[in-house]
């Protein structure tokens, strides 16, 4: 086997020639200089495996050194050594991608130790790796053996998925074979365990693990229950645990797991199935019942996922008896915070059916039981809804009281998105009192703060009502420029329902201008962004285009004729 080569810059070198000898003695090849232009020739002249540098060598810097060593080989890791304990210093050469960092003195196992972590740490860790599997090994295969309850599968699962994503690493082929063959075992077992249970989970919910068709209900609805915050439901389909494991620690940069857990997907597993039977909350067979216009099943055409809001809006109405429940409990118990919750939630429901009298009762119940020291943007919230519900029965006036409240309870600066929530919503009052200036005005300030954010979303939806009040003002040049830049935040954000909005609302304006042929291509945009039942309702609206754009390019063509005949044309 080759010896491993270092080279190490040092104006003391004569000092260290004990580690010097202490490093070939244990089989290194050790190259050394005093000073960083010899030690820049030698690392252009031949390969090192790692470079040990002192910080201060006169001439050229250690640091300056090692800008220069990784414009030549930026992959050899570079020790810094340095006498200075200065942090500016330890800053930079961090900055500059070490790979270690000494302080002098140093004795001869540090550097050994320094050696070991930066070029032997894969060898090392994937001896240990299998070490450490091979006994594993013996104790996943006796736990197979046993009558494992679901709980207990779970953390077998979790085991072979973690021993999978090591022995990857540690690229041992022989024990990755190993574990293949053990996981393959274990989804025979499992299966077996699976033809046992599964019908009695059926039965017996009670008894049942968490399955896709309660996953909302056991799992999700408890967080809304116990929070005043928004709740944001993100579902990845077809993730499995070992993805996650990859990608867990990307996310944890900039977001904290609070809890993970795992559940069973009912069967089949096939999107269509599971992932409808998470967002109605009922077995497929259940979904077809309920909504025999939206079920899709495998042999019938068209898009198997595609009425989720539908879906679920329906399970929380459902869940409406479930929060009356609890509130008599809250009640019961004088437990004021959840009371709170528990209204707010019966009222989104209502809203959500489009009971309004029911729902602004419980919002005005929820509001009735702030404190002062309830936050800010809870009381907010409430308020807006409040003013919301007024703006859908396109009672504007009131709409716009509630909503100057809400934004009084705000702080522009500290809570930028739900500042520009409500500004957007009194732009839009103000628009359906025919008050354009005002509207626009709250619009702006709405883009500026989400412009702030890098709210994709957020600015798609502006930029639609900017568009529409320019719209309803006649200025349709404007508004077209608007609605253009409304549609590339709409297509960042991938809002389907606002990228149909906006193609709507600019076909509509090109007919305005007359400008049929644009018309129609944003019509037929608006049809491909809807989903399958509207675009029916607007396949007449296209035929309707596409006859005023044929006619219009035929007066054209008339009119070209018209003035070649006359001399007009040239003008």
């Amino acid at each position: 086997m080759d010896k491993l080569s270092i080279l190490w810059a040092d104006d003391e070198m004569d000092l260290l020639k004990p580690h010097v000898l202490f490093l070939r003695e244990k089989g290194f090849d050790v190259t050394t200089t005093t000073n960083g232009h010899d030690a820049l020739e030698l690392f252009a002249a031949r390969p090192f495996e790692i470079v040990f540098l002192d910080e201060n060598m006169p001439g050229l810097s250690g640091l300056e050194t090692l800008v220069r060593l990784k414009n030549i080989n930026s992959n050899v890791p570079v020790v810094m050594i340095t006498k200075s304990e200065e942090e500016y210093i330890m800053e930079d050469a961090i900055g500059s991608k070490i790979a270690d960092y000494l302080i002098k003195p140093v004795n001869p196992n540090q550097i050994l130790l320094s050696i070991k972590k930066n070029l032997d740490t894969k060898r090392l860790v994937s001896e240990k790796t299998t070490s450490v599997y091979q006994q594993e090994f013996r104790n996943i295969g006796m736990t197979l053996n046993d009558k494992l309850d679901a709980k207990e599968w779970v953390e077998v699962y979790k085991k072979l998925i973690y021993w999978e994503l090591e022995l990857e690493k540690s690229k041992d082929e022989g024990m990755y074979e190993i574990l293949t063959m053990q996981k393959d075992e274990a989804n025979v077992q499992f299966s077996k365990f699976i033809e046992s249970n599964y019908i009695n989970w059926l039965k017996q919910e009670d008894k049942a693990p968490v399955m896709s068709h309660t996953l909302f209900r056991k799992k999700i609805l408890p967080v809304i229950e116990s929070t005043s915050d928004t709740v944001f439901f993100l579902l990845i389909d077809n993730l499995r645990y070992d993805q996650w494991k990859v990608i867990a620690p990307i996310l944890s940069e900039e977001l904290r797991v609070v809890e993970e857990d795992a559940y069973y997907s009912i069967l089949p597993t096939a999107t269509q199935y599971s992932r409808n039977a998470i967002f109605a909350g009922m077995m497929p067979s259940d979904i077809e019942k309920r909504f025999p216009k939206l079920w899709f099943n495998d042999e019938d055409e068209g898009g198997k996922n595609q009425h989720e809001e539908d879906f679920m809006t329906d399970q929380l109405a459902r869940g409406l008896e479930y929060d009356q429940k609890a509130l008599d409990i809250f009640i019961e118990e004088k437990d004021t915070l959840h009371i709170q919750t528990a209204f707010n939630n019966i009222g989104i429901i209502y809203w959500t059916r489009k009971e309004y009298p029911r729902a602004m009762e419980y919002f005005k119940k929820t509001l009735t039981l702030t404190k002062p020291n309830t936050g800010a943007v809870f009381k907010s919230r409430i308020i807006n809804n409040i003013g919301l519900i007024f703006q859908e029965q396109h009672q504007f006036d009131s709409s716009l009281v509630y909503f100057q409240n809400a934004l009084k309870k705000l702080d522009p600066e500290k809570h930028k998105y739900g500042f520009a929530l409500v500004n957007n919503n009194l732009g839009i009052s103000n628009r359906g009192m025919k008050r354009y200036d005002d509207a626009l005005k709250h619009f702006e300030i709405a883009r500026r703060l989400q412009t702030e954010l890098n709210d994709q979303f957020g600015l798609g939806l502006v930029h639609y009502n900017i568009g529409r009040t320019y719209y309803e003002q006649g200025k349709y040049q404007d508004a077209i420029s608007v609605l253009k830049k409304g549609l590339a935040h709409s297509t960042t954000s991938k809002n389907n329902d606002m990228l149909f909005k906006i193609s709507e609302l600019l076909a509509m304006t090109y007919e305005n201008l007359g400008d049929f042929r644009n018309a129609l291509t944003e019509q037929k945009e608006a049809a491909r962004y809807n989903d399958s039942i509207q675009s029916k309702g607007l396949n007449r609206e296209i035929a309707d285009l596409e006859v005023k754009y044929k006619v219009k390019q035929q007066q054209a063509e008339n009119d070209v004729l018209r003035g070649r005949l006359t001399g007009r044309f040239f003008e």
